[in-house]
């Protein structure tokens, strides 16, 4: 029997690598054929090769559709099969590329990779935009992950309130909210509480470590709730868009000061994983 793990949003394999190490069979999807192939090239040589399988693949609501993938020019984790996420990115003046890319679904994805005496550890989703097409899918999985995370919304509540919704539905009771500016001073525990103990550095991008080697404690549904209502509230002060985030408080420097005293009350702006558990 072997404990697989999925890089739902793979990017350059800097997680893949991770879970290989520890000694999972990892199972990686990335929709960019570039950095498909680059995957591939990358870990032609690695230790755990015959224990790593990489497909191109956007994942969706619907299996074997071809369909628009933007290639992000700027910033290549941002690559996306949506059209608002696309002018977002254009927004925030990084531009993208049209390529086209073949969808399947996750539960028809599981049961093509998964063995009869395979395990599913952890499931990682980041796929910009795409993350609860995945989740809900797993409603038609008959074994379930012990763990799963998704990149969380940050600007729309229902849609926050949504992911909880399917994630209890599914028999997710427990999380944790993971900050992802942090991830890159992680540290693995010794001694291991997920696979194989190794010493890692997380390079950016990272998802870093997940399930009971996460840091912190497993929170409530309601719990949860809280900690995402000061985080949205932090968003809407000092986020992309945010009340304070313009020119004029930026250039008033009692203003700016203010603001960073203010600051301090809410947590750090930025994007925060929720990990999930039963």
């Amino acid at each position: 029997m072997k404990k697989i793990v999925f890089d739902l949003g793979a990017h350059k394999g800097e997680d893949s690598d991770f879970y290989l190490r520890k000694g999972f069979r990892v199972i990686a999807v990335e929709a960019s054929e570039k950095l498909y192939t680059s995957i591939l090239d990358k870990f032609r040589d690695h230790p755990n090769r015959a224990d790593f399988t990489v497909v191109n693949y956007a994942i969706t609501e619907q299996d074997d559709q071809l369909i628009t993938f933007y290639e992000n020019i700027e910033k290549s984790v941002w690559g996306t099969v949506f059209d608002t996420w696309n002018e977002r990115n254009i927004k925030l003046h990084s531009g993208s590329t049209k390529t086209t890319v073949r969808t399947i679904r996750l539960d028809t994805l599981i049961k093509q990779q998964l063995e009869i005496k395979d395990s599913i550890e952890y499931i990682k989703i980041d796929i910009e935009g795409a993350d609860m097409m995945a989740i809900k899918s797993l409603a038609g999985v008959k074994q379930r992950p012990k763990f799963i995370s998704l990149e969380s919304d940050k600007i729309s509540w229902p849609g926050l309130m949504e992911e909880f919704k399917v994630l209890t539905e599914l028999g997710y009771l427990k999380f944790k909210i993971i900050d992802q500016s942090k991830i890159c001073s992680q540290q693995c525990p010794y001694p291991s509480r997920e696979g194989d103990y190794i010493d890692y550095k997380f390079a950016t991008g990272s998802s870093g470590l997940f399930g009971d080697e996460l840091p912190g404690e497993w929170l409530s549904l309601n719990d949860s709730i809280k900690v995402y209502k000061k985080i949205f509230a932090g968003y809407k002060y000092f986020g992309d868009y945010g009340i304070f985030n313009n020119k004029y408080f930026m250039k008033n420097r009692y203003l700016k000061k203010a603001m960073r005293v203010l600051n301090l009350h809410f947590p750090q702006v930025g994007w925060y994983d929720t990990h999930a558990t039963f």
